[in-house]
């Protein structure tokens, strides 16, 4: 992401997986095994065409674990890294956000626990990136 990079330095950016529905719980638990086992970056587009551009059904564990050996990655490592401590602590976490921080679509930024936007509301892609970015600089103000 290159809106990314253009962030001060003193800006974390954390992407969260949202789980509005049971079913995403899976893609969540993927999502996190991912960044556990380095292979988010090859995962994480393949995944997203996957299900978006191919209209791919991987909504179990199974089918989501069939697909990542379809991609070279090791199923039964992943599995086990899915069932992880760690991985199951951030699924939680994402399932706490995605309930409480007002999150209706994705892709959606909240801004220091406090400010929530998406692009519906900023107007467009570019717009939402605008308000982020002013409310950074607002927070920054304010400190």
């Amino acid at each position: 992401m290159q809106w990314k990079e253009t962030l001060p330095e003193n800006v974390k950016f954390t992407q969260v997986p949202a789980i509005f529905r049971d079913s995403w719980l899976q893609l969540a638990r993927v999502f996190y095994a991912s960044q556990v086992t380095g292979d988010f970056e090859k995962l994480h587009k393949a995944l997203f065409n996957a299900i978006h551009i191919d209209k791919r059904r991987l909504d179990t564990e199974e089918r989501l674990l069939d697909f990542v050996a379809e991609q070279g990655i090791d199923r039964d490592k992943f599995l086990e890294t899915m069932n992880s401590f760690t991985v199951k602590t951030n699924v939680k976490k994402a399932l706490v956000i995605s309930q409480t921080a007002g999150v209706s679509g994705v892709p959606s930024i909240i801004v220091d626990g406090r400010y929530h936007t998406d692009a519906p509301k900023a107007g467009s892609m570019t717009e939402m990136l605008n308000v982020v970015e002013h409310l950074i600089e607002k927070i920054e103000a304010e400190k």
